[in-house]
């Protein structure tokens, strides 16, 4: 429907130009067809399994102790009246790891497995990901005990660029709300 009315309105304003010889630019004739139902756009989440299953081949690879791996998108669904979902727009995919460690305590470990994490995931091809850093949620667990961390890969990379590692990266993302 956006695109209808975008047609109109465009046929409008080109039927308004005046040529350089005076004479009025006739529009030219456009048959609008619909391939798509309409549809109403509402916030929503769509899980990548391809994406989960590369980065946790990956990070095991890299020697980290990964229990589990989730990519999931955030963005809109298109939705008909009837409830179908006619396409995703995705916004951005963000990570859900958990991570099996020795302890909670020992940061110089946890901040490498998070160093270890992010250079991974910017491996990740971008036209897979998309075009905005999304939100990294790593669950370090030792035993029944578990740390829970939350940030933007952006506030992350930005992190790494200042030349933080180890500990250091571990306390700044902790301390992120």
């Amino acid at each position: 429907m956006k695109r209808f009315l975008f047609l109109v309105f465009s046929l409008l304003l080109m039927s308004c130009a005046v040529l350089p010889g005076g004479l009025a630019q006739a529009p030219p004739t456009v048959t609008p067809t619909l391939t798509e139902a309409p549809c109403a756009y509402v916030e929503g989440r769509k899980d990548f399994p391809e994406i989960s299953a590369t980065l946790i081949e990956k990070l095991k690879a890299a020697a980290i102790p990964i229990a589990t791996v989730r990519a999931e998108a955030y963005g809109e669904r298109c939705i008909t009246a009837d409830g179908t979902t006619v396409r995703f727009a995705q916004r951005e995919i963000d990570f859900y790891l958990t991570v099996n460690v020795t302890s909670l305590k020992d940061e110089a470990t946890l901040g490498d497995y998070l160093e270890q994490i992010l250079n991974v995931i910017d491996l990740l091809p971008p036209d897979k990901i998309g075009p905005n850093p999304g939100y990294l949620g790593v669950t370090f667990q030792a035993g029944d005990q578990i740390q829970n961390l939350w940030f933007t890969l952006a506030d992350a990379s930005a992190f790494l660029q200042q030349g933080l590692t180890g500990a250091d990266l571990y306390k700044v993302l902790v301390k992120k709300p």
